[in-house]
């Protein structure tokens, strides 16, 4: 025997009210395996009789059912099993047939089964429900989450109204003061805010709402209800997304409706959502939206989802400080920033025109809140009036403690996109652990990367920040430094991608000097300067690369700064012409300690389009070297007056042993080495001394 067919049903027939024999095609091994069912209903089998063929049958009625009826014959094996087995018996192929034909009709049926089923897609689970006993009483809901998608329990006890679980479709949400809700209804479902389809959310009965609000109503006769959601879409509170309504409002609302409820996710649908700015007496600044801790504001995606600033706001005036997301007085804890764009749009806003701006368009602290534990992530800010991202602490020191209480804690700033700042693309300032990894920085009015502290008590803890990573960026085109640590302690500067930009790498102190940076593997590439020690103590530079530099491949110190307690390892020159100096001196001071712990490697890379690089070292007029020992190039251990640079290797197979050093004119040359000296013109320019 064998199953030649996988249907398990016959029909739809319509019954005419003369007919009473109905063919079916499937397999039935007896006559009690086939029912009849008639408009849903199962008929009584007394009322038909069957006959079986080796595949296939008919059902005979004995009287013909009613006319205009929907009639079905169906497979119902049994799901029992009768044959068995005994040791040593005979082999009867007639009972394995029917037992193999038995598992492929049962299995025929449960498949067809759940082919009607409704089904979670792969890779989704259904939610296990509640037990029977907490069921009842209609306290648990069973639904598609409003954005997710995914089937939901929600818990229906924290549902304030008179129970019974009715649920009312009231269409808009704009229009529902307006309507009768009648008592028993606890739940109502709207249709969208302002719009069909958008912002479609579920109010719960709560005897205390009393009046009309963004996420409350009062209906007509006096039932309140109030926004049932658990997760939040700014389209509910009524954003358009259509970058024509001012959606500020709403977005507000959302975020404030959020910190009611303890915090959370704030979502954005797809859209462009237009804000205005506006001001209170306890901000110092101008903003758009406030976002206090606790409190994630999450896109669909940096380039989907975007907060834009109005076209010419009204009251951002010339000179004006500005925030597109700020935070409000107090302290902030756990503030996030996830696959959003912010689009500052300042090529739009004429009164804020030729000002490099300040705030920003996500700016957490600064003048108002100190954040901590705080993660953007995989956003983009762009045409920001100021940083395109700040994170800032406070600096006021505890002189008891003797510590700085009230920095930024933990701030983590990954994956984002920032372009066309008027000031800075990412800046943080008075920090404790932070990472600045991935990101992309672009058209920054000044630095791209910016990390910044002060150490009036020159020794930890009087340091205002410090412990990061700044990893694994790329920059292109900064009018200051790629990346700019500014007095810090504990920083890793590593393998960045730095183009275009004034210094690649700059290290520089503002108020005390900075302790334990190190500056490694980065890469700078047709920046004016490829790396710049302007000024900081205690830093470590290993294994840089300067390429297409068209000023100096290294600078060291300034007018205000110097470059003491620090050590340069395996450098990397190809500077953009022959003549550039690969390392510059040109105001500041050299300190006593500038070769401790002492290690001075540079490679230099010829260029195929040009000469071997003659000039290796230019001191200015007013570059000055003191102390007991002169910078020593080398191992560290040497004891010379002599400026020297050792292990300078061209294409890695050439050392220079006797570099070539360039001065301004003789007086500089014999402050920097002592008289004595014979000095040669340069014909290209400056005096040079050879060793």
């Amino acid at each position: 025997m064998t199953v030649e067919t996988t249907s398990t049903y016959a029909g739809p027939y319509t019954t005419d009210g003369a007919a009473v024999a109905f063919p079916f095609g499937f397999k039935a091994l007896s006559l009690g395996e086939v029912r009849v069912e008639i408009g849903g209903q199962v008929v009584d089998p007394s009322l038909y009789g069957v006959t079986l063929a080796a595949q296939g049958g008919a059902v005979t009625f004995y009287a013909p059912p009613p006319a205009g009826r929907t009639l079905y014959v169906v497979s119902d094996p049994t799901f029992k099993q009768g044959i068995a087995f005994s040791n040593q018996s005979a082999f009867l192929p007639n009972s394995h047939n029917e037992a193999n034909d038995r598992g492929a009709i049962r299995d025929q049926v449960l498949a067809e089964g759940l082919g009607r089923a409704i089904q979670l897609p792969l890779g989704e689970s259904a939610p296990v429900l509640p037990p029977a006993a907490e069921r009842a009483g209609g306290n648990k809901i069973i639904a598609p989450d409003p954005l997710t998608g995914a089937i939901t329990v929600l818990d229906g006890s924290a549902f304030k109204g008179n129970p019974g679980g009715n649920t009312m479709a009231i269409g808009l949400f704009a229009i529902a003061a307006t309507l009768l809700i009648p008592l028993g209804t606890d739940l109502v479902q709207t249709s969208g805010y302002s719009k069909n389809g958008v912002g479609k959310a579920r109010y719960v009965a709560d005897p205390t709402v009393t009046t009309n609000t963004r996420s409350t109503f009062v209906s007509a006769n006096g039932r309140g209800f109030r926004l049932g959601e658990v997760a939040v879409d700014v389209t509910m509170l009524g954003a358009l997304g259509d970058n024509v309504q001012d959606d500020r409002p709403p977005i507000q609302a959302a975020i404030d409706f959020k910190e009611l409820q303890g915090g959370g996710e704030v979502w954005f649908p797809d859209g462009t959502f237009k804000v205005s700015l506006t001001n209170r007496p306890d901000m110092f600044q101008l903003f758009a939206l406030t976002q206090p801790g606790g409190i994630s504001l999450v896109g669909q995606g940096r380039t989907r989802s975007i907060i834009r600033l109005q076209d010419d706001d009204p009251i951002a005036g010339a000179g004006a400080a500005i925030r597109i997301i700020a935070t409000p007085p107090g302290n902030h804890n756990g503030l996030g920033c996830y696959t959003l764009g912010v689009d500052g749009n300042l090529p739009n806003q004429p009164k804020l025109a030729n000002s490099p701006g300040n705030g920003g368009n996500i700016v957490y602290g600064l003048f108002e809140g100190i954040p901590n534990n705080v993660v953007i992530d995989n956003c983009a800010s762009y045409n920001a009036y100021g940083q395109g991202i700040q994170v800032a602490g406070y600096a006021d020191y505890d002189a008891i403690n003797g510590a700085y209480p009230n920095v930024a804690v933990n701030v983590r700033i990954t994956n984002n996109d920032v372009y066309r700042c008027s000031f800075i693309g990412i800046q943080v300032a008075h920090f404790k652990s932070l990472h600045v990894v991935l990101n992309k920085v672009a058209l920054t009015g000044d630095n791209a990367i910016d990390l910044y502290g002060f150490n009036n008590n020159f020794a930890a803890p009087g340091i205002t920040s410090g412990r990061g990573t700044i990893m694994l960026n790329q920059v292109d085109r900064a009018g200051g430094a790629g990346v700019f640590p500014e007095t810090v302690s504990d920083l890793d500067v590593s393998y960045n991608q730095l183009e275009g930009c004034i210094n690649g790498v700059q290290a520089n102190c503002i108020a005390g000097t900075m302790q334990g940076v190190k500056v490694s593997n980065n890469t700078a590439t047709n920046c004016q300067n490829g790396f710049a020690h302007t000024g900081a103590h205690t830093t470590r530079w290993v294994g840089n690369k300067a390429r297409g530099f068209t000023y100096g491949g290294f600078v060291l110190g300034t007018v205000s700064g110097e470059a003491s307690y620090a050590s340069y390892d395996g450098f990397e020159f190809k500077p953009s012409s022959h003549l550039i100096p690969l390392v510059v001196v040109p105001d500041g001071v050299i300190g006593a300690n500038f070769n401790d712990p002492g290690i001075c490697h540079f490679i230099v890379q010829a260029d195929t389009a040009n000469p071997t690089p003659r000039v290796l070292w230019f001191f200015s007029t007013t570059a000055t070297l003191f102390g007991t020992r002169k910078p020593i190039f080398g191992s560290g251990t040497e004891d010379t007056p002599n400026a020297r640079l050792r292990n300078a290797v061209v294409d890695g197979r050439f050392e220079y042993s006797n570099p070539l050093l360039v001065f301004a004119d003789n007086a500089s040359a014999v402050a920097a080495l002592g008289p004595g000296r014979e000095y040669k013109r340069d014909p290209d320019g400056p005096k040079y001394e050879t060793f």
